[in-house]
């Protein structure tokens, strides 16, 4: 008899991140964006916080996990 297990503890705190991080774009995005002084500079201010991101994971990574 195969047993599947639908629910498995080790998966879940990949489950929450992946759920929160998917739930926060549009609902974090817009209030910063409306509380800029220039939201018109909110796709600078995106790309430059998402480049400081992915550098800081990148090098990380790179340092052998």
């Amino acid at each position: 008899v195969l047993r599947y297990e639908f629910f498995i503890w080790e998966t879940l705190p990949l489950y929450a991140t992946t759920t929160f991080y998917s739930m926060e774009g549009i609902n974090l995005v817009l209030p910063i964006e409306n509380s800029l002084q220039k939201p018109r500079k909110s796709y600078f201010v995106t790309a430059m916080s998402m480049s400081a991101y992915c550098s800081i994971v990148l090098i990380y990574g790179l340092s052998g996990y």
